[in-house]
């Protein structure tokens, strides 16, 4: 009962964090349920039946005299509590394991190279609007001499999925919509012909910039696909010709493969966003200085930016509050496992007092004993790896299968989790080891 209480009370006081780490906007009042409460009641029951059903058989089983006279001792190999605590370690070296792939994952995640330079990138999104005044234009106007305004550049906002054919194969494409200014911007790598650019009119309207998957996809070659054409799928099924071939990037999270992409321009096109390349010297007075310009020539769209730094890290936002609860949830495991094993030890001690006695008398040093009492505990814990390490290696495998660009699970995961368990566990039987070892041996041979 008591237990029970404490459990209520560890559930009220945690509900605020574990609401944040899951994201979740759970109450207390919800429990207050007469099903609920008739479940916990029988829960508590069961629970308090089953915790003192197996002391009593065990107690029932003692010999009265022997007991009084202090002369009994519980036999046989402790299965039970053996079994439970290779249980224990076992979840505990799974779930740290699991931490450890987790953030090798999200580490390879957030280093990984997209392709472009994302450092001081700003996002503003912008309205569209049907007007003579292009208002991408007008922001490069306004914010062009800046010292910190490195750049300005326009890009449609969203996803747009269409499809080309290009010498008879049918592409699906992310159709991008950009201006002569994006690539440079973003400091994308064109590895074949050129950008869009102002010395060109036609670039507007019959020239199209394609990535190498799109190159791929085609069957092409990098240096033979400038001045191929394609044909767009839309009812007008105009033709272009690609101009250029930029590197793969990753504009979008790397849970997705890269898609083709075909890049754009568009005179007559509404885009519904802007990229500022910033100088980082000074972030907040240059994100003032983008709010004043956009307040000018938008007073009425709600203003809002975002760094491409927190557009990427977002898109593990899940990934990042499971690290979080597995972190937990295999710290508190471990605490419980070594809680049990400090108790199993002892008890063991307990047993053995008079053999290490004489073990002691007959010249047994120290490391000797630590390490016969530490052998059975550690063959415990070795169990509990032997278990962990395939469950883990499965969960992990499946669990990187949710990303197009992933780490390979290596060995040293396993290594280093369960090395980490085994010490852990080590230190606690040693702390009970030695304590038995460097007690007084005439104490330990007392007898009644």
């Amino acid at each position: 009962s008591v237990s029970f209480c404490i459990a209520l009370l560890l559930t009220m006081g945690i509900s605020p964090t574990f609401n944040s780490l899951a994201n979740k906007e759970l109450d207390f009042s919800y429990l207050v349920d007469g099903y609920l409460i008739g479940g916990f009641l029988s829960l508590l029951i069961i629970t308090s039946f089953t915790a003192g059903f197996y002391p009593a058989l065990v107690l029932s089983s003692f010999q009265p005299v022997q007991v009084l006279y202090g002369r009994y001792k519980t036999k046989g190999r402790n299965l039970l509590t053996k079994g439970l605590i290779v249980v224990q370690f076992t979840l505990a070296m799974f779930l740290i394991i699991g931490t450890i792939a987790i953030n090798s994952q999200l580490n390879f995640l957030f280093h990984a190279n997209l392709g472009y330079d994302s450092q001081n990138l700003v996002r503003v999104e912008i309205p569209i609007r049907n007007t003579s005044e292009s208002l991408p234009s007008l922001f490069k106007n306004e914010l062009a001499g800046r010292p910190d305004i490195v750049s300005v550049a326009a890009r449609n906002g969203g996803r747009s999925i269409s499809g080309v054919r290009a010498d008879g194969k049918m592409i699906e494409i992310e159709n991008v919509k950009i201006d002569d200014r994006f690539l440079s911007t973003f400091r994308i790598p064109i590895v074949s012909g050129r950008n869009f650019s102002p010395d060109h009119p036609s670039d507007s309207l019959h020239s199209v910039i394609v990535n190498e998957t799109f190159v791929r996809a085609a069957g092409w070659k990098t240096e033979d696909a400038v001045g191929r054409t394609v044909q767009f799928m839309d009812e007008a099924k105009r033709e272009a010709t690609v101009v250029g071939v930029i590197k793969d990037y990753h504009f979008l999270s790397l849970k997705e493969d890269i898609k083709p992409e075909l890049l754009s321009m568009n005179p007559s096109f509404n885009f519904g966003e802007i990229w500022i390349r910033i100088d980082g010297v000074d972030v907040p007075g240059t994100l003032s200085r983008i709010r004043s310009t956009f307040v000018k020539l938008v007073p009425l769209f709600p203003y809002s930016y975002e760094f491409m730094n927190d557009i990427n890290a977002r898109n593990y936002e899940s990934e990042t509050k499971w690290r979080q609860i597995i972190t937990i949830a295999s710290a508190l495991f471990m605490f419980i496992s070594c809680i049990g094993l400090f108790g199993l030890v002892g008890l063991s001690v307990e047993h053995r007092t008079k053999e290490i006695g004489i073990r002691k008398i007959l010249g047994a040093a120290i490391s000797t004993i630590v390490g016969l009492i530490s052998k059975e505990f550690a063959l415990l814990v070795g169990v509990a790896f032997v278990v962990a390490t395939p469950a883990a290696w499965y969960a992990i495998s499946r669990w990187l299968e949710l990303f197009a660009y992933r780490i390979d699970p290596g060995w040293w995961m396993f290594a280093s989790g369960g090395i980490l368990v085994v010490a852990i566990a080590l230190a606690v039987v040693c702390m009970q080891a030695i304590k038995a070892a460097v007690a007084s041996p005439v104490n330990s041979l007392k007898t009644e």
